[in-house]
């Protein structure tokens, strides 16, 4: 974090800070996978002391995303090898009954108010062909308030040029995720034609 940095506790846990670098893979072309020029998160504080993880706000301004495919196809933004060095489990050790179910109850304890992305850009870079393709202007509005609640993705971005626009709709979650579950979904994707 190069610039200000502020925290409150009550009645949510805010954090706000501006200049946030998230540094990059080593050997990566960009020293940072990401840079925020302001980085604003608030969470509420009651329901955390519960365990429940209730978002009301995490907003990025002017946020710079660099990814990139290195020349043996190994994306940087991949953590697999890092997981492959873990300690292995102690022995005797039990493993849980379901994993699907823990990971649903994980996300029935978490509720995402408001996420906005204001003027973004996305570029990738794959060193196997040296191709490298940009989003700019990146524009995105994510609510995801429960696990039996909608989600919403509203979104807009620029692509060689042109304007990319994505509305997108769940109407249960939880529904969907679960063993034979169904959700109703709208999608909806506007491009003009990219050369």
């Amino acid at each position: 974090i190069g610039g200000k940095l502020s925290l409150s506790l009550f009645p949510s846990v805010q954090v706000e800070a501006s200049d946030v670098v998230l540094a990059n893979a080593p050997g990566a072309a960009a020293p940072a996978m990401a840079k925020l020029k302001k980085l604003d998160v608030a969470v509420k504080l009651i329901p955390l002391l519960s365990g429940r993880f209730e978002v009301e706000r995490l907003s990025l301004v002017d946020p710079q995303i660099d990814l990139e495919i290195d020349a043996k196809g190994r994306p940087s933004w991949s953590f697999a090898e890092s997981a492959a060095t873990l300690p292995a489990p102690a022995p005797g050790a039990v493993p849980p009954k379901n994993p699907s179910m823990m990971g649903l109850a994980a996300l029935s304890r978490l509720a995402v108010k408001d996420v906005t992305i204001t003027n973004g850009t996305v570029v990738l870079l794959d060193r196997r062909t040296d191709q490298r393709d940009e989003l700019q202007n990146v524009a995105l509005t994510v609510s995801a308030p429960g696990l039996d609640a909608p989600f919403t993705m509203n979104g807009s971005a620029t692509w060689r040029g042109r304007k990319i626009t994505v509305a997108a709709k769940l109407d249960n979650t939880g529904a969907l995720i679960r063993a034979g579950g169904k959700s109703g979904m709208t999608f909806a994707l506007n491009a003009q034609p990219i050369q």
